[in-house]
């Protein structure tokens, strides 16, 4: 039998999630005195629930307001008046609290107490200071929707409880219990072969009754194992494995059935300490023939190993997963070289012996990806640090330039004002420099906002020029001025003045005159008024209301002038309100698409929640609660197994400094499909973005950076899988090679550029000597998210199509394969090609469509070629013109 561990218990974290149970983490005595604990002469139970005078109390517990003051003689209160909020949430403790500095303070006989404390927010971080009878507690953190617990033994010696707070100083509950949990959890630990057996003592406190005890096995969810009256157990569970960390604490219940707090948690190995683990098991490797869909994972022996414990990952970042205990030395793999994309799996083993678990191995990985191309590389640094990129067919030739903008250091950082430009330098997408406006700031860094500049026809003649708003000659103590250059020269072709030296929070340029361009142009502050004017600077009309991030033009009701979504409100070209959504806080994401499938334009927005309106009344299609803040979301054909379209995002789960966020995908009719659950805390900032048919499917695909924590930088399909790693950088995307295949621009500010590619890509052969057309999203530029999918009519029984005509039928598109007015997916004569594909991007055989000489299809997971003309016939009929692709 080994010796009686006495290791030191490890501490819990204070930060609990919304949904946890309020009292939690019972740490160390609070005071020195912990030894010589005493009992007050009567039992003590008190419980407070912080809040307004009129909010809501939990059950059980007294209320104490804002304005509850120790001084007015019941016993318990605050030293000063301090402000209140209440949230609505998650319940009646936690949803209202009061926040300020003070001091709280109960009246208890002299002796030794159980105390908590819950601090939290349910919409915002909080970081509250606190002091328990003049000891410094340290900082009670909790990002949004999660509430700190402080739990701890405290003595009083002075007949009164004080509980300082400070900072954010926010309270929910205060609870205070003469019932204090057994303390001194000590472990003896038994190793027969692979069986293990725990021993458990502790120290009994002085009114306990019972006890109950309670493991959890390698960080999963606590769980009752039993209940005993003498303070000894003994854990035999067949769940104990040999290695495995294995937490205890205990509790204790008097003789009037009330059970007391946790103990100190005692973490352990299930393994004989006398003994050392054994080594890591070496030349870890990967078998298997290159077109396997399986292969095999060996290793060599370890000594002192009975067993091997195999892992894997999707990223060296992530949790690892256990796959199998095994006594071999190798190990079966699902997945092998020949397997279709996409995967990337690293594994790694550890050998188990008496002694516990060895040291991983050397990590191996198996991968089958959707690779890259580098088809540009641009040194930038003559652009300066912070600036980013603009595209545009400056020159006219076919071929779209880079413009990479920065901003000046002045407000770079400011949330309200904002930056202007400093300067703007114009590259070929093959490197050339073209021109260079303004100076290069030296200070020049990335700033958190829009860079008020565009690139955009300003005056409908097919030429591109470059807008921005900029300090006139540089000089910084000037009011900024709109100026508009010459795309193809940099030329100056005319400035004025803004309508505000505050309007240049973002540039949108709209159609509101209905000639056909948008020549008119929305400036705006922060957050409070929006101002459209004519190209010469003149103000059209003004708008007073909760802008948003980044307004959103779009000629909603087809009369060729654009309705503009700004902020929660819609407004016509006129600037005249049509309708306000009732929303929290503000606009983060806005997006146009058709996301009932009835062949009109709908908002979504992003905020709070992410929701659907019609376009014309505000009415609420659907809205969908599952996020704590949308930051960002776009609409798209992210899954073509799904009727109509999805809405893809990111949701800002906890913005404090232990942040958290994840992407999450919305279906058609706002439930929903799947939300991350990333694995990396302590960094958020991922900035999304939607990349068109990457892989060369038609689909849309996800693209992210920024993720920090490391997260990989890269592109996932529509089901969340991981399809292409990218270098550590920022983002964006375009289709620079012309062939409807957006490419990857990766860029280091002040460094470099790189254009990627999903295949070749020859960009020489790109200069067409024709104009390429400038997308609303290129001219309407913004770090934010805001944009527009293409809306496909729906389905009309009397309307006449041409081939190649694209229509909705029941939640699926079709394509008029010849002229006809026959319904989408029912005729047999196939006039109809449904739009859809396998997961590898090949078309899916439909019964209504109409297959030439050579087509591919997947049907009942086989792919087939036609051999002939054919429409109807099934693959894998014996007498019909398909022949199974590799029948082998």
């Amino acid at each position: 039998m080994s010796p009686t561990h006495r290791r030191r218990p490890r501490h819990r974290g204070l930060a609990i999630t919304a949904a946890a149970a309020v009292a939690l983490a019972p740490l160390p005595l609070a005071t020195s005195a912990a030894a010589d604990t005493t009992y007050p002469g009567t039992a003590v139970d008190q419980r407070f629930d912080f809040g307004s005078t009129s909010s809501p109390v939990a059950d059980g517990y007294t209320r104490v307001a804002h304005t509850t003051l120790y001084d007015d003689g019941a016993g318990y209160g605050l030293s000063r008046q301090v402000a209140v909020r209440d949230r609505g949430a998650p319940d009646d403790l936690r949803r209202d609290f009061t926040v300020g500095t003070t001091t709280f303070s109960t009246d208890v006989p002299d002796g030794t107490y159980w105390v908590t404390v819950t601090s939290g927010d349910q919409i915002a971080g909080n970081y509250t200071e606190l002091t328990v009878e003049g000891t410094d507690q340290g900082t009670l953190e909790a990002g949004a929707a999660e509430f700190a617990t402080w739990a701890q033994a405290v003595e009083v010696t002075d007949g009164r409880l004080d509980l300082d707070v400070a900072r954010d100083g926010r309270i929910n509950g205060v609870t205070v219990s003469s019932q204090l949990p057994p303390t001194a959890l000590a472990t003896d630990v038994e190793v027969d072969g692979t069986a293990v057996e725990v021993g458990l003592t502790w120290n009994a406190p002085a009114d306990a009754a019972s006890y109950t005890v309670y493991r959890s096995i390698n960080g999963a969810d606590e769980e009752q194992i039993g209940t005993t009256t003498e303070p000894a157990f003994t854990d035999s569970d067949d769940a104990i494995r040999l290695g495995d960390t294995l937490t205890y604490t205990v509790t204790q219940t008097n003789a009037a059935g009330t059970e007391s707090g946790p103990s100190q948690p005692l973490t352990i190995e299930a393994a004989d300490e006398e003994q050392d683990p054994p080594s890591a098991p070496t030349n870890l490797r990967v078998e298997g023939d290159d077109d396997a869909t399986t292969s095999t994972l060996r290793w060599d022996a370890a000594d002192g190993a009975v067993a091997y414990d195999v892992y894997r990952t999707d990223h060296v970042a992530h949790d690892w997963q256990l796959l199998e205990r095994t006594e071999d030395t190798a190990s079966a793999l699902e997945v092998g070289y020949g397997t279709e994309c996409c995967f990337t799996w690293t594994y790694q083993v550890r050998a188990v012996g008496a002694g516990g678990i060895s040291e991983p191995s050397e990590n191996t990985t198996l991968e089958q990806m959707i690779g890259t191309n580098t088809v540009a590389e641009i040194d930038t640094r003559v652009a300066g640090d912070g600036a980013r990129p603009w595209f545009g067919d400056l020159t006219g030739d076919g071929r779209p330039e880079i413009v990479m903008v920065q901003p000046h250091h002045i407000n770079a950082g400011a949330l309200y004002t904002g930056p202007m430009v400093a300067s703007m330098t114009a590259f070929t997408a093959t490197g050339e420099q073209l021109w260079q406006i303004g100076e290069v700031d030296p200070d020049g860094r990335n700033n958190s906002q829009d860079i008020p500049a565009q690139v955009v026809d300003t005056d409908g003649d097919g030429d591109l020029e470059v807008v921005a708003v900029m300090y006139p000659d540089g000089d910084t103590d000037a009011e900024g001025r709109f100026y508009v250059f010459d795309g193809a020269t940099g030329e100056h072709v005319r400035d004025f003045a803004l309508p505000d030296p505050e309007a240049h929070d973002a540039i949108v340029f709209v159609d509101a005159d209905g000639e056909g361009h948008p020549d008119e142009i929305l400036v705006k502050n922060r957050y409070s008024k929006a101002w459209l004017l004519e190209s010469d600077g003149t103000v059209i009309w003004e708008h007073e209301g909760n802008t948003g991030h980044y307004p959103w033009p779009y000629d909603f009701d087809g009369d060729g002038r654009d309705e503009i979504m700004i902020g929660y409100d819609m407004v016509d070209a006129d600037g005249n309100l049509l309708w306000s959504a009732d929303l929290p806080d503000h606009a983060d994401t806005i997006w146009v698409a058709d996301i009932d499938s009835d062949g009109t334009a709908d908002v979504l927005l992003g905020g709070a929640s992410t929701s659907a309106h019609r376009w014309d009344t505000g009415e609420t299609i659907w809205v969908n609660d599952d996020t704590v803040e949308s930051q960002n979301i776009m609409v798209g054909e992210y899954r073509t197994d799904l009727p109509g379209l999805e809405t893809f995002g990111l949701d800002r789960i906890n913005r404090s400094s232990n942040g958290l966020d994840g992407l999450f995908m919305i279906d058609a009719q706002g439930e929903t499909v799947w939300a991350e659950e990333r694995q990396t805390r302590g960094c958020y900032g991922t900035i999304p973005e939607p990349i068109h048919n990457w892989a060369g499917d038609g689909r849309d695909m996800i693209m992210v950076w920024n993720r920090g924590c490391g997260e990989p930088t890269g592109i996932h399909s529509g089901d969340g899988e991981f399809v292409t790693e990218l270098d550590d950088a920022r983002l964006w995307h375009v289709d620079i090679c012309g062939d409807d295949k957006e490419e990857v621009v990766e860029y280091v500010q002040g460094e470099w550029l790189e254009i990627e590619a999903n295949g070749p890509c020859d960009l020489d052969a790109k200069v067409t000597g024709e104009q390429r057309p400038q997308s609303p999203r290129e001219y309407n530029f913004t770090r934010y998210t805001a944009g527009e999918t293409p809306v496909i009519e729906r389905w009309d029984a009397d309307a006449t199509y041409d081939t190649g005509d694209e229509v909705r039928h029941d939640g699926a598109v079709f394509r008029a394969q010849w002229w006809t007015t026959e319904t989408p997916g029912v005729s047999v004569w196939g006039s109809w090609q449904e739009i859809a594909t396998a997961d590898d991007g090949t078309a899916l055989w439909t019964p209504s469509r109409v297959f030439d000489a050579g087509d591919v299809v997947v049907h009942d997971g086989e792919t087939y070629v036609a051999q002939w003309w054919t429409r109807n016939q099934e693959p894998g009929d014996p007498h019909g013109p398909w022949e199974l692709v590799d029948p082998s």
